[in-house]
């Protein structure tokens, strides 16, 4: 089994309206047109996958760990019927 090729990720920062961050993948030309003219590239990581380039942002801002949506959903339900 081949291993996914890396690809790059870019995470840029934007403070015309309050604080946004935006990532997402190099070279995604529509992503690049919606960010704001104030935006400024601030980090790029080089990951095989979206999980772990997500990984690889949460521990640049120090969030821990990264899970994705429908677990995190997932985990909520099964919170609520365990009362």
């Amino acid at each position: 089994m081949m291993a996914e090729p890396m690809k790059t990720y870019e995470l840029w920062r934007s403070t015309a309206d309050g604080l946004r961050d935006s990532f997402f993948q190099a070279g995604s030309e529509f992503a690049y047109r919606l960010l704001e003219p104030d935006a400024r590239l601030i980090w790029v990581t080089e990951a095989s996958s979206w999980e772990e380039a997500q990984q690889q942002r949460y521990d640049f801002m120090d969030w821990g760990l990264y899970r994705r949506q429908e677990e995190y959903i997932v985990g909520k339900k099964n919170s609520r019927n365990d009362h």
